[in-house]
């Protein structure tokens, strides 16, 4: 069985790569129009809801974790 060390790696790397990429993208965009626009609210909500869902990924792993692992210590 795979490790879930290496899934919260992943999710981890991506929450930070897709947070990037979301300031960066708004900053230029928001540069570039000069008014809040509010296709820019919209993209800017989305990255932040891929952020809290790759994040929230990442807590029910390590809670399955700790639950296993208090199963196997009551065995």
């Amino acid at each position: 069985m795979v490790s879930h060390h290496h899934h919260k790696v992943f999710i981890g790397i991506t929450a930070i790569v897709i947070l990037v990429v979301g300031l960066f993208l708004g900053a230029f965009l928001a540069a570039k129009l000069g008014t809040i626009d509010l296709e820019i609210i919209n993209i800017s909500l989305t990255f932040t809801s891929i952020i809290l869902i790759l994040i929230t990924g990442g807590l029910v792993l390590e809670v399955k974790e700790i639950v296993e692992l208090q199963r196997k210590v009551k065995k």
